[in-house]
């Protein structure tokens, strides 16, 4: 399959976007230190009333705050709708300070999408959306956002910043899934005002549109990994509440079902897509050759240009789902690779790049494990948090530990933003 055309912007990418950048990405040294978070007693005692059978499915950090879902199992425990681990940074370590519980309208996997900004973090249900804000010592919930409809649900990733608060939402019209993504703002008296619905022009609404988000400053980049082609990436511009689409985004060398768009990152004008089902061509013994791709494009006067593969000939990783999860930190890049999609191998791993020279260079693995997956990643500044469970333990009824949270500290011995 040929590539398909680049579709450019007629709006200027303004040249802020390349100053800015400037000051962001260097060369920068490797990892000094890294710390670990375990499922406390809560969830790993017998005596715990409401067991929780994977902690850690996702996880956020902004400054001295981590946060790890911790999902609830209904079919066990009627009562039990998951809840969300708060963590602070301190002179010992990281401690936990709180816990935020779901309530019914959360279905049961209360915080499977987290986001924090500062003292605001944004917890993610399929069928609800919750606001808490760190006042004092404790976290409350100041507000909600929940869907009534039955063919309606929160999807994909969920973003905060600057007080607002974008999710992907699905509508399923029989066996027709179409794609949006909501934004709200907050309110008074605990309400989440809905001010925009996006929409992907030139590309249909029910190609996994909002799988991939991923939010910076005024630039938004919402990936869709349609199942029956390539995918793509669309790329929006906020006026005011306005959100105009000025690039859509495609790999030069797409071919179907490379889930290009299913992860997405963005920093100072740089945007990273993962498509883990892409095809390098490679001979391979088992089931086929694809091995996963992530791909760097960086910002020109009316648009993006692809300016790196990373999964390029000469790395050729012998493994599979690369670029399943992609983050991005201040000159760094982690990218994670999951083998749950083909079982060519059963290694999981994240690397971390650094910008040199205008290009993600230099990986560094930080996380490799043969017996867990990694479930979810996410960067503040030059700290990067990873989390990692057994595969088998959503079936057991306690954790008994064997997930985990890596913490990892880049040039610093505390977490910046």
């Amino acid at each position: 399959m040929s590539p398909r055309p680049h579709r450019r912007s007629s709006i200027p990418i303004v040249f802020f976007l390349l100053a800015a950048s400037t000051s962001l990405w260097a060369a920068q040294s490797p990892i000094i230190s890294a710390d670990g978070i375990g499922p406390t007693v809560e969830e790993t005692g017998t005596e715990d009333p409401f067991p929780s059978p994977n902690f850690g499915a996702t996880v956020a950090i902004s400054g001295r705050t981590a946060m790890a879902s911790i999902p609830g199992d209904l079919a066990t425990e009627p009562n039990e709708f998951g809840r969300v681990a708060v963590f602070e940074k301190t002179a010992t370590g990281w401690i936990r300070t709180a816990t935020l519980l779901g309530t019914p309208e959360a279905g049961g996997t209360f915080g499977d999408r987290i986001d924090i900004e500062g003292d605001r973090a944004v917890i993610g249900a399929p069928k609800a959306i919750y606001l808490f804000e760190h006042r004092g010592s404790r976290w409350v919930q100041t507000a909600k956002v929940v869907l009534t409809s039955n063919e309606t649900f929160f999807g994909g990733q969920i973003a905060l910043e600057h007080g607002m608060i974008l999710a992907s939402c699905v509508h399923q019209d029989g066996d027709i899934s179409k794609s949006v993504v909501h934004v709200y703002e907050h309110l008074r008296r605990g309400k989440l005002n809905r001010t925009a619905v996006i929409r992907p022009r030139n590309g249909l609404a029910g190609d996994g549109f909002g799988m991939g988000l991923a939010l910076d400053g005024r630039l938004l980049v919402v990936g869709a990994p349609d199942s029956q082609g390539p995918g793509d990436a669309f790329v929006y511009l906020r006026f005011g509440r306005r959100w105009i689409q000025i690039d859509r985004l495609m790999a030069s060398n797409a071919t179907s079902s490379d889930r290009f768009g299913e992860s997405v990152a963005i920093r100072a004008g740089i945007i990273v897509v993962g498509a883990p089902g892409a095809d390098l061509g490679i001979p391979e013994v088992g089931t086929g050759p694809l091995r996963g791709n992530a791909y760097v494009f960086r910002p020109a006067r009316y648009g993006w240009y692809e300016s790196q593969k990373i999964n390029e000939p000469g790395m050729e990783w012998p493994y599979v789902g690369v670029g399943s999860d992609v983050a991005m930190g201040r000159g760094l890049l982690a990218l994670s690779q999951n083998d749950n999609y083909f079982q060519i191998s059963n290694a999981h791993r994240v690397q971390v790049f650094d910008w040199v020279d205008g290009r993600f260079q230099s990986g560094q693995q930080v996380v490799y494990r043969e017996d867990a997956g990694i479930s979810d990643i996410d960067f503040a500044g030059r700290t990067l948090i990873a989390s990692t469970a057994v595969p088998d333990s959503r079936w057991f009824y306690y954790v008994f530990g064997d997930a985990s949270i890596l913490v990892f500290g880049h040039d610093a011995q505390e977490p910046s933003d």
